[in-house]
C-alpha cells in the first residue's frame, strides 16, 4: 500500500485527501456531543479555508450539501459571537496564568518551556462547558449553554449525509481511478474518530499503529499520531510523525490550520529533545510555519509562535529572533484593537434590543429574547471591558519593545495605532496608562476619587474597576487588623451613560455587615488586578463615634459611626 501511495500523482493524492478528510469531518460532526459548536468551526473552515484548487465539479456539490445542512443549524449570530468573545477571555486568561510575567522571558535565566502554553492554546476545547463555569454572570452562563446540542431530529437529518459521502466516495474512486485502499471507509472512519476521542493514549497508540496500513493515506492520521505521542511523552516519535505528515505534500486548504495546530507539540518535543542550536533552529521555522498558516483571528497560536521566537532569544540572545516576535504581537495587537473598540461602544450606550427578523423561526425567536433579557440583567452589574486576548498581547508587546530599544519613531508609530487621535484603548485609566509609550496629560489622583464606605456597603468610581478587580478592606484598631476581601458588586448606577466618570459601583460585604464597628478605627481600601501590580488606588478612612448621648444607643437601626476620609 505504501508503493501505491507513493506513484500517485498530485491531483490523486489530494483527491484522496479531500476524500478521506470529508468522510471523517462528517463522521466528527455526528458523533461530537456538542455538535452545534463543532460544526460552528467544521463550517467556518470549509467556507474560509478550503483551496478551491482541490474541488473539483463533484466535490464542490457534495461540500454545498454539507454545508446547506449545517447551515440550517447554526447558531443564531449572538450567541456565536458571545461564545466565542467569553472563550478567548478564559483562553488568554489560561495563557496569562501560565505565564505570568512576560518580562520574566527576556533573562537569560528564564522558565518558559512551549508546553506551558500548549493547554490553552491547543487543548482548549471551545465545546467544553469548563471554559464556561468561571465566567461570571450565571445569566450569561445559561444563555450560552442552552441548545448546545442538536436535539434527536437534527441529528437523525445530519446522519443521513452519511450516505451523501459513501456516494461521493464511490464516485470519486471510479473518476480519478483511486487505488480503493487508500480511501477510508465508514466503519474505518468511525474507529478513528472514536479512537481520537479516547483518553487512554497507550490504547489509542497501540490502535493507531495497528492500523497504519489503513489509515497512512489519510494527512490527518499522521498529527493524530503525533499528539498522541506528544501526550505520551515519545517526543522523538511525535517529531517523526510531524515530518510524515509534512513529505505527504497534499494541499487541500489555503492554509493548513491543523498542521499549525500541531506544530506547538512539535516544537516542545524539539525542546526536550535538540540541543540548543539544533532547537532554535527548528523551532523558529516551526514558528514561521504556524503565522503562515494562520489567520488573524487565530491569534493564540501566533501569540506561541511569538513566545517561541522569545524563547530561542532568551537562549541565543540573538535579536533577530525578538524582532519577529515584535513583528507577530504588533500585527495581532492591530487585529484585536477592534473587538475592544467595539465593547467599549457598546458598554458607553444605552442597551438596546436585537430586532427579531421576520423569517426567524420559533426557537431562534426565543434564543433573541433570551439575550435581550441577558443584556439588560447584565448591564446592572456590568464594568469596564477588558478584552484579554489584546492585553495579553499588549503585555508582551510592551516588554519587547523595552528589550529592543525601539526607536523614538517606532514608539511613535504604535502609541497612534492604538491611540489614534489620542483616544484611549481600555476606558479603566488605571490599565489604559500601561500601554502608552509617550502619554501627554495627568491622570486622576486618588485623593480626587469620590469613594465611600459605610457598615456592609461600599462606592467606587466604576472607571478605576474591571471585573478581575481585586478589592481588599483592612480595619486598624490598635495592633489588631481585620481584613475583609467578600466583596460582591450589587450594582453600578450610570449617571450619564456614555461618560464612565460618572459611573459608581456599590459593593457589598457581609462580613463588614457583621462586623462591630467602633471609633478610632482605621479604614485602608486597596484596589488591585489581577496579574499586575501596576495601577492600584488606596483610600483611606477613619471612624467616629456618631452617638453622643446614651440613649441614642437604643436606636439600634442607626449606625454607631461614621466614616470619614483622611486620604
Amino acid at each position: 500500500m505504501a508503493e501505491e501511495a507513493a506513484n500517485l500523482t498530485t491531483q490523486q493524492s489530494n483527491a484522496i485527501e479531500m476524500l478521506n478528510y470529508i468522510t471523517v469531518l462528517t463522521q466528527d460532526i455526528n458523533t461530537s456531543k456538542n455538535s452545534r459548536i463543532y460544526m460552528e468551526n467544521a463550517y467556518s473552515t470549509l467556507i474560509n479555508n478550503t483551496y478551491p484548487n482541490a474541488v473539483d465539479s463533484r466535490t464542490l456539490s457534495h461540500l454545498t450539501g454539507l454545508l446547506d445542512t449545517m447551515e440550517s443549524y447554526r447558531m443564531i449570530d449572538v450567541k456565536r459571537e458571545r461564545l466565542q468573545y467569553v472563550y478567548e477571555q478564559s483562553q488568554a486568561q489560561a495563557m496569562k496564568a501560565a505565564i505570568p510575567n512576560p518580562t520574566g522571558l527576556l533573562s537569560t535565566v528564564h522558565s518558559f518551556h512551549p508546553a506551558k502554553l500548549i493547554g490553552s492554546v491547543v487543548y482548549m476545547a471551545m465545546d467544553s462547558a469548563m471554559n464556561y463555569i468561571a465566567y461570571k454572570s450565571e445569566t450569561e452562563q445559561k444563555f450560552l449553554k442552552d441548545g448546545w446540542a442538536l436535539d434527536d431530529e437534527e441529528a437523525k437529518v445530519l446522519h443521513e449525509s452519511r450516505k451523501g459521502t459513501f456516494s461521493y466516495m464511490v464516485k470519486m474512486v471510479n473518476e480519478y481511478n483511486l487505488p480503493g485502499d487508500l480511501t477510508l471507509t465508514e466503519d474505518s472512519v468511525k474507529d478513528l474518530v472514536n479512537w481520537k476521542n479516547n483518553s487512554n493514549i497507550v490504547g489509542r497508540i497501540q490502535f493507531l499503529e495497528s492500523n497504519k496500513k489503513t489509515y497512512q493515506a489519510y494527512g490527518g492520521y499522521w498529527l493524530i499520531r503525533a499528539e498522541s505521542y506528544y501526550k505520551n511523552d515519545d517526543y522523538k516519535k511525535c517529531l517523526s510523525d510531524v515530518e510524515t505528515y509534512e513529505k505527504m505534500g497534499t494541499r487541500i486548504f489555503r492554509r493548513d490550520y491543523e498542521y499549525a495546530k500541531i506544530l506547538p507539540l512539535a516544537i516542545a518535543s524539539a525542546k526536550e529533545t535538540m540541543k540548543k542550536d539544533e532547537y532554535a533552529k527548528y523551532a523558529s521555522e516551526k514558528a514561521q510555519v504556524i503565522v503562515n498558516n494562520t489567520d488573524h483571528d487565530d491569534w493564540a497560536l501566533r501569540y506561541f509562535a511569538a513566545q517561541t521566537f522569545v524563547d530561542i532569544y532568551a537562549e541565543t540572545k540573538d535579536k533577530i529572533y525578538l524582532q519577529d516576535a515584535y513583528n507577530i504581537v504588533v500585527d495581532n495587537v492591530n487585529y484585536l484593537l477592534s473587538e475592544q473598540k467595539t465593547q467599549n461602544e457598546e458598554y458607553l450606550k444605552e442597551v438596546s434590543d436585537k430586532a427579531i427578523p421576520k423569517s426567524a423561526t420559533k426557537e431562534e425567536k426565543n434564543q433573541i429574547e433570551e439575550y435581550n433579557k441577558m443584556r439588560k440583567e447584565a448591564r446592572k452589574v456590568e464594568l469596564a471591558p477588558i478584552y484579554e486576548p489584546l492585553r495579553l498581547n499588549l503585555d508582551l508587546l510592551f516588554a519587547i519593545a523595552d528589550e529592543l530599544k525601539i526607536s523614538a519613531s517606532d514608539k511613535k508609530k504604535i502609541d497612534k495605532m492604538l491611540h489614534p487621535n489620542a483616544e484611549a484603548v481600555f476606558l479603566v485609566e488605571s490599565v489604559e496608562n500601561n500601554y502608552w509609550f509617550d502619554k501627554n496629560g495627568s491622570s486622576t489622583a486618588d485623593k480626587d476619587m469620590n469613594v465611600s464606605i459605610s457598615k456592609g456597603s461600599m462606592v467606587l468610581p466604576a472607571s478605576i474597576l474591571t471585573s478581575d478587580s481585586n478589592i481588599k478592606v483592612s480595619v486598624k484598631d490598635g495592633n489588631m487588623t481585620n481584613v475583609f476581601t467578600d466583596w460582591v458588586l450589587k450594582e453600578v448606577e450610570r449617571d450619564t451613560e456614555n461618560v464612565i466618570s460618572t459611573h459608581k459601583a456599590e459593593y457589598t460585604s457581609k462580613t463588614s455587615k457583621d462586623y462591630g464597628w467602633k471609633a478610632d478605627e482605621t479604614i485602608s481600601i486597596d484596589v488591585s488586578y489581577k496579574g499586575s501590580s501596576k495601577g492600584s488606588h488606596h483610600f483611606e478612612f477613619k471612624t467616629k463615634g456618631n452617638k453622643n448621648e446614651w440613649f441614642e444607643y437604643l436606636k439600634v437601626w442607626e449606625s454607631d459611626v461614621l466614616f470619614e476620609r483622611v486620604k
